[in-house]
């Protein structure tokens, strides 16, 4: 078999397992997950992208580590854990002051790094 021909054959094996691979994790298009749960997990580790552009954006991209997060909103009167996805976006889009950073220690912070750069 010729270079050329085993070249062709790498690169259409890398296409064809990336693709197989993206849709499975971008829309769960093999259904191994329950759908509901799906969104849910999905919606889930967004908020932690969220508190970490919050973050990066009051007290800098490597603050706190450069970890995700989520933060605590402030209520007219009192302090609110609002730790939940809505929430995190409203206050991202409102530019809303916020009270605190809870770190997500059990991942790195790289994406959420990488989006700080683009806010």
């Amino acid at each position: 078999m010729s270079r050329t021909a085993k070249s062709i054959i790498a690169i259409t094996f890398f296409v064809l397992s990336t693709l197989i691979l993206f849709l499975g994790f971008f829309n769960n298009f093999w259904h191994v997950q329950n759908q509901q749960i799906f969104q849910t997990g999905l919606i889930n580790s967004d908020r932690f992208i969220m508190g970490r552009l919050l973050e990066s954006r009051r007290d800098g991209i490597f603050s706190k580590g450069g970890l995700v997060g989520v933060v605590k909103l402030y209520s007219n009167t009192s302090v609110l854990t609002y730790d939940n996805y809505p929430y995190q976006l409203q206050a991202y889009l409102a530019n809303m002051n916020f009270v605190g950073f809870g770190n997500y220690n059990s991942q790195i912070g790289g994406q959420g790094m990488f989006f700080s750069f683009f806010r």
